[in-house]
């Protein structure tokens, strides 16, 4: 019961953890007494559904879910408060660094008035790309890079500037990635590249 995890178990707990995500943020005065039961429940009957194994949902499994739903919301509540208190930070630094990486010597006020009307890219977005890119490409052999940038994502996500209309789909697409990179380090499904 408590052995190896099997994909499909593994794939139950990963519905487990983007229910209890999902309601945490999308329900914030929803209480633990429900998210946990009602994740951990979806996660299990999932996996047992797979399985085929249709004579009962084992209970180390729902334990198991319970306690992930637990972390998950946990951890949800813990960034989100790490947001708050950094996002102020962290718009004055793409702020600085988009204003000192563009070159004003040649354009006139009337030019430059026009170019900062333009909807703007983040400093930070293409590099969450990249390095999520390259945590699905080895995120199977090597699992900290995945997770590092996925915490990375996450929490420059607090240097987005809706007010200046900057596109937030290189993180989404970054965050993304290095999350198939950690699901397939933990299916232990390894593709080979041939460069």
């Amino acid at each position: 019961m408590w052995g190896i995890m099997t994909l499909e178990s593994f794939l139950g707990t990963g519905l487990t953890f983007i229910i209890s995500l999902l309601l945490t943020l999308r329900y914030k005065k929803m209480k633990l007494v429900l998210i946990i039961p009602i994740s951990a429940i979806a996660g299990s009957l999932f996996s047992e559904i797979i399985e085929w194994n249709l004579e009962g949902i084992l209970y180390g499994r729902l334990i198991t879910n319970g306690l992930v739903s637990l972390c998950t919301i946990g951890l949800t509540k813990m960034f989100i408060k790490i947001f708050l208190t950094l996002r102020p930070k962290l718009l004055k630094l793409s702020n600085f660094l988009e204003r000192n990486s563009l070159d004003y010597e040649e354009l006139t006020d009337k030019e430059i008035k026009q170019l900062n009307e333009l909807d703007s890219e983040n400093v930070f977005g293409l590099p969450i790309l990249i390095l999520g890119i390259i945590g699905f490409l080895f995120g199977p052999q090597f699992l900290f890079i995945p997770i590092a940038t996925l915490l990375l994502g996450v929490i420059l996500l607090g240097s987005l500037d809706r007010s200046k209309g900057q596109n937030p789909w290189t993180f989404y697409m970054g965050i993304m990635f290095s999350i198939i990179g950690i699901f397939l380090h933990q299916a232990d499904y390894v593709h080979i590249l041939n460069l």
